[in-house]
């Protein structure tokens, strides 16, 4: 049996995260981003909370419960950490609190982690930042932030194992059906089709035509005004 605590486990990732980045890994980033920004969606609702969606949740799930102060100075402190975008760093430190709180059997929403996917985006490649133009900056990519509403959901936003975030930065690998590997053949004479465009109508006629293979990461979506209200 472990006797390490959720926090503990969290402080060491953190504390191994290779800050530098990864551009090779920037599409499976953004995904972890979307799947933060659903996630934080889901329980600002749940909790009734404002701060959507940059936030200590913590604070309103369990109040009464923190991560120890050394904990907290120790990730704060690192000088890796105090390089990156400001709010960063203090996402690590409500990811903590939240873990300090599933140590102390806290009731709490049954929801996912909420801040799991920011840190496994830090563990793939590094820190995002904020534009004054409402974009969240990942690598060389834009993420427009939208509201709360675009991001609720049932549906994850990224996968679940790493081999499929993996996936997301390599070339897909699709398994196409002779029909539709002679209707892409015939669309393909006298012009040439990319693979990414190739793979994208292949993944539009596996979920029966749905899109989703937009290739701009950004959302047409407005940017809420962020408040940080704490819970009385």
């Amino acid at each position: 049996m472990s006797t390490t605590t959720a926090v503990d486990d969290l402080a060491v990732r953190i504390h191994a995260i290779d800050w530098d980045g990864d551009l090779e890994r920037t599409r499976s980033r953004v995904a972890l981003m979307r799947e933060y920004l659903r996630r934080s969606a889901l329980w600002t609702r749940a909790l009734g909370a404002k701060g959507w969606p940059f936030y200590d949740i913590a604070e309103f799930a369990a109040p009464s419960v923190r991560a120890a102060d050394e904990v907290v100075e120790g990730v704060l402190g690192s000088p890796v950490v105090l390089e990156q975008y400001p709010t960063v760093g203090t996402s690590c430190v409500w990811a903590l609190h939240m873990a300090a709180a599933r140590d102390a059997g806290a009731p709490l929403p049954d929801l996912p982690d909420p801040f799991e996917p920011l840190i496994r985006m830090y563990e793939r490649g590094g820190g995002f930042s904020l534009s004054t133009t409402g974009t969240i900056d990942i690598d060389a990519a834009g993420l427009h932030r939208g509201t709360l509403l675009t991001h609720l959901g049932e549906e994850p936003r990224a996968p679940e194992a790493e081999a499929g975030l993996d996936a997301l930065d390599g070339t897909p690998t699709l398994t196409v059906d002779q029909s539709f590997a002679s209707r892409t053949s015939s669309l393909s004479r006298g012009r040439a089709i990319s693979v990414e465009t190739v793979y994208l109508m292949a993944r539009a006629k596996a979920h029966g035509g749905r899109g989703g293979g937009r290739s701009r990461l950004a959302e047409p979506t407005g940017v809420p005004t962020e408040r940080h209200d704490k819970p009385q």
